[in-house]
């Protein structure tokens, strides 16, 4: 399954503009704002788990425990029940709903976190997820990101095939929500995301490091801009008469405009995991190599391993001695494992 991509080169952009404006009233408005949350609970669930894993390889926990550790969170993050409810219409989440959504999930197995801990993950988490959706060449990327960190969640409950099957569970639900969507669709359900990120503006040393990111917590538009596939640089302006071209003349852009050479993938499984776009995969993982558009200033993810040593001077303060990661013994689990569903 492809992303109709051509679509966007199909008309001028004037034309396509106005039947954007003209397909979307209040009531579309409304509809799109009830059906954003989903995807924000998948992407930044995606994240927490990239950080989380990275956080129990530094601290050499032991794999049997790490596993279990991951296993716990990723099942109750994928629990069928609270999906089949999640992705009912509903009204967004305020930050602080969500903040305590994800306390719960992450303390879903023998690992805890101290509150000033998960205020941390909880940032970083909710920055990477902001960058990555801004930086989606097309409203149809949302959807690329989300299955980029549905595959890689997958990648970290390998040894769980009925996990993997709550996973699969969570695809089809998006298939049915996401995947028939417009252009117009999609890209209000990318602005309220963004809306919601809006006042989110904690430095993150990745993107401070790489110019993505000034220091008042703003991201920086880069030169070298994607745009998606089908459609055509920048820098040409077409004049039309009577159904004909009459004219060309160009023009200098003013950046660096990159060309994707094919269209998104959204099949549940892809091969090597090339979907299209870096943009939703761990960046903390030194076995992701990239395949598409690169995450941080369009560099070979060759760069990832190093990024993600310097990310460590961030995630040090995440789970540090003095927060008290305690992981409990087996033994303890069943008393100590905290319920996210019950009130």
């Amino acid at each position: 399954m492809q992303f109709p991509f051509g679509y966007l080169a199909t008309k001028p952009n004037s034309e396509l503009i106005d039947n954007i404006t003209q397909s979307v009233g209040p009531s579309e408005l409304v509809e799109m704002s009830l059906k954003t949350l989903p995807l924000l609970y998948l992407n930044m669930g995606g994240e927490m788990c990239y950080i989380l894993d990275q956080r129990l390889k530094a601290q050499n926990v032991k794999p049997e425990r790490s596993r279990r550790v991951m296993n716990d969170i990723i099942s109750t993050l994928f629990n069928s029940n609270f999906l089949r409810k999640l992705f009912e219409p509903q009204e967004m989440h305020s930050c602080n709903g969500l903040r305590l959504l994800f306390d719960r999930v992450a303390h879903s197995s023998i690992m805890r976190l101290s509150p000033s801990s998960t205020d941390k993950l909880f940032d970083l988490m909710t920055m990477m997820v902001k960058y990555q959706i801004q930086c989606s060449a097309s409203p149809y990327y949302t959807l690329l990101v989300t299955m980029n960190h549905l595959d890689g969640m997958r990648r970290l409950v390998q040894n769980s095939p009925k996990i993997q099957m709550q996973i699969d569970n969570a695809y089809d639900l998006l298939t049915i929500n996401y995947f028939s969507m417009n252009f117009s669709e999609l890209m209000l359900l990318r602005q309220t995301m963004l809306n919601f990120f809006q006042e989110f503006r904690v430095k993150i040393s990745v993107l401070l490091k790489e110019g993505q990111q000034r220091q008042d917590g703003r991201f920086v538009i880069p030169l070298n801009t994607e745009i998606p596939y089908g459609v055509s640089k920048p820098g040409i302006i077409k004049y039309f008469g009577k159904a004909k071209q009459t004219k060309r003349s160009s023009f200098e852009a003013g950046a660096t405009y990159l060309e994707r050479r094919s269209e998104g993938n959204i099949e549940r499984i892809v091969k090597n995991g090339d979907r299209g776009t870096e943009l939703g995969k761990n960046v903390y993982s030194q076995d992701e190599s990239g395949h598409g558009t690169d995450v941080f200033s369009f560099q070979r993810m060759r760069k990832r391993e190093s990024l993600a040593k310097e990310e460590l001077t961030l995630l040090e303060y995440l789970v540090d001695s003095g927060d008290r990661f305690v992981l409990q013994q087996l033994s303890s689990l069943e008393a100590t494992k905290t319920n996210m569903y019950c009130h």
